[in-house]
């Protein structure tokens, strides 16, 4: 199954000759994407990169490490969304030393750092899992609950553990390019949020407020925030065609590889 390739994401459309990483989504089949989101999220110190970075697993599979830029996704919910409604695609380079045979399809994972995952000061969140008008219904599941909090979680200074999920409804208090914030009223308590891809609501925090002169994106810094089994490469061609020298570096993943034209 290719991912929706039509769509204009956040990082603008796929591009002629570019090699992507891709987790389509799946219709009734296999687990909800709450599953592969890493909470609470793993702090990041060795700053932003390029490209991709490869780390062998204790059982001998290899994963890879991307960096998802705030200049596109502004909050790790906006790349969330946008793969929950239409697949991820990450485009990955094409230098001379890439060596894409040592992935396994759906055992090797895409693991995603972004440099707003983590909230480093005290926050209070609505109550309120279950109201239907948050889109989505953030189901964490039992098995990845690792931090003494819920979607409408307290984190007050150091006392517990910040919650990845929790940055869904902390990205209410910041508006900018590609991720459009708007409430129905000074007093609202929820608000919708616009991205180039995908549209969603979250609820409003109590706290922290909005202050003339602080961003609540000072005070966010970067972690791993999630980790996809990847399945399959898509390579962009217009004549629907595959050079030799990237099946050179595919191997035998060559064969879990689709050539599209979008």
């Amino acid at each position: 199954m290719l991912v929706n390739s039509s769509i204009s994401r956040g990082c603008g459309k796929r591009k002629a000759g570019g090699l992507y990483a891709c987790v389509p989504t799946s219709s009734g089949v296999g687990m909800p994407i709450e599953y592969f989101i890493i909470d609470p999220p793993m702090l990041w110190t060795q700053g932003p990169f390029r490209g991709v970075q490869f780390i062998k697993r204790s059982d001998e599979i290899t994963d890879m490490i991307m960096w998802v830029g705030a200049e596109h996704y502004p909050f790790p919910s906006d790349f969330i969304e946008e793969g929950r409604a239409h697949g991820f695609s990450k485009r990955v380079p094409l230098n001379a030393d890439a060596d894409y045979s040592v992935l396994t399809p759906m055992q090797s994972r895409i693991i995603l750092v972004h440099p707003r995952a983590y909230m480093r000061e005290g926050y209070k969140l609505r109550e309120g899992k279950n109201d239907p008008a948050t889109v989505p219904t953030l189901d964490r599941p039992s098995d990845m609950t690792h931090c003494d909090c819920d979607h409408a979680a307290k984190h007050i200074g150091n006392a517990l553990t910040p919650c990845t999920f929790a940055t869904w409804d902390l990205s209410a208090l910041h508006s900018t390019k590609g991720h459009v914030v708007t409430y129905d009223d000074d007093d609202a308590t929820t608000a919708h949020i616009v991205t180039p891809s995908v549209e969603y609501d979250v609820h409003v925090p109590i706290s922290p407020k909005e202050e003339s002169g602080k961003c609540i994106t000072d005070a966010l810094c970067a972690a791993v925030f999630l980790a996809l089994p990847w399945s399959h490469f898509e390579y962009v061609s217009e004549s629907n065609t595959m050079p030799q020298i990237i099946a050179d570096k595919l191997g035998n993943n060559v064969n879990v590889t689709a050539v599209t034209n979008t």
